[in-house]
C-alpha cells in the first residue's frame, strides 16, 4: 500500500510539473510577441477602391517633396496625403497612364494629352495642358506611357513620338518605327525603338 501511495504521488508530481511547463512556455511565447518593434520590412496598408473612391486600376505612382503620394489612375490623378484621398480627373476624362513629380508639379500623360498639375490657392491641384505647344500634325499621339525628368527637359514617351518639354517649348522626336520602352539612367533617357533598338 505504501508503494501505491508513493507511485500516485510521483504520478501527480509529474503531471503538475508537465502542466506547469506548458503554461510557462505559453506565457513566455506570448509575452515575447508583445515586444515586436517596427523594424525590417515596412508594414503594408492596403486601400481598396471604396476607400479612395476611384477606379481599381493604377498605372503609375510618384511622390512630391512634401511626401504626398500621387497615382495615375483610370479616373484621373489620385492624391494621398497620408490621411485623405483626393481625385482630380483630366478635362477629357481620359485614363491617366503616367505621372512624374518635380517639386510641387505633377507632370501627367494620357491619351493625346500631356500637361501638369500644380496646386492652386485653394489647395487643390489644377491641370494645365501642354498640347497647344505641340504642332498640329503631331497631336494624334496615342497614350503617354512614361515621363522622365532629364537635363534636356521633361520627356513624354508615347509609341509614336517623344515630346521634350523645356523652356515652355516642345520638341518632337519621331521614331524609326515605334518607341516601345524608355528608361531613365543617371539623368539620361534611353529609348528603345522597335526596329533600331
Amino acid at each position: 500500500m505504501f508503494s501505491k501511495i508513493y507511485t500516485n504521488r510521483n504520478y501527480y508530481s509529474r503531471y503538475r510539473r508537465f502542466w506547469l511547463l506548458v503554461i510557462l512556455n505559453g506565457l513566455f511565447t506570448f509575452a515575447g510577441t508583445g515586444q515586436i518593434k517596427d523594424m525590417g520590412l515596412p508594414f503594408i496598408n492596403n486601400y481598396n477602391k471604396n476607400t479612395y473612391k476611384a477606379s481599381n486600376q493604377n498605372w503609375s505612382i510618384a511622390q512630391n517633396d512634401k511626401g504626398f503620394l500621387y497615382f495615375g489612375n483610370n479616373d484621373g490623378l489620385l492624391e494621398f496625403d497620408g490621411s485623405y484621398w483626393e481625385l482630380y480627373p483630366l478635362p477629357k476624362r481620359t485614363i491617366l497612364r503616367s505621372i512624374l513629380a518635380k517639386g510641387d508639379t505633377i507632370f501627367a500623360g494620357a491619351f493625346e494629352e500631356i500637361g501638369y498639375f500644380v496646386p492652386g490657392g485653394d489647395g487643390k491641384m489644377h491641370f494645365n495642358s501642354l498640347v497647344h505647344l505641340i504642332p498640329e500634325y503631331f497631336r494624334a499621339f496615342d497614350e503617354i506611357w512614361k515621363i522622365h525628368n532629364t537635363s534636356s527637359g521633361i520627356v513624354f514617351q508615347s509609341f509614336r513620338f517623344l515630346f521634350v518639354f523645356n523652356n515652355h517649348q516642345i520638341k518632337v522626336i519621331e521614331p524609326f518605327s515605334t518607341f516601345t520602352q524608355s528608361f531613365l539612367v543617371n539623368g539620361n533617357a534611353y529609348i528603345i525603338d522597335r526596329k533600331k533598338g
